[in-house]
């Protein structure tokens, strides 16, 4: 759960906590008890959506990591491989080999 999430949901709980015993005062405010009814129903909701959040994030972190390496796994091979026909071959050839490479 990120902070700012975190520190919402703290806050929305304590002003549910405070308010839950006065419906009388919040009445008199314009506050009625279904409105902190539903702010509660949100709050698990938003709890709820935010941990999901959190689950595909170390998931997509997971799945970069791999996509980084599986990239210098390519770009590895693929310099390996350049390097040996720029070596066995002139420079004018290189490009019958795919190597457009002007150094």
């Amino acid at each position: 759960m990120s902070k700012t999430v975190e520190n919402l949901i703290e806050k929305c709980r304590r002003l549910i906590a405070g308010a839950s015993g006065r419906t009388g005062e919040l009445k008199q405010l314009g506050v009625s008890e279904s409105q902190l009814t539903q702010l509660d129903a949100s709050l698990q909701q938003l709890a709820v959506m935010s941990n999901d959040c959190e689950a595909m994030r170390a998931q997509l972190h997971d799945k970069v990591a791999a996509m980084h390496a599986a990239l210098d796994a390519v770009k590895g091979s693929f310099l390996s491989i350049k390097g040996t026909i720029k070596q066995k071959y002139p420079q004018e050839e290189w490009i019958k080999w795919g190597i457009d490479d002007k150094r």
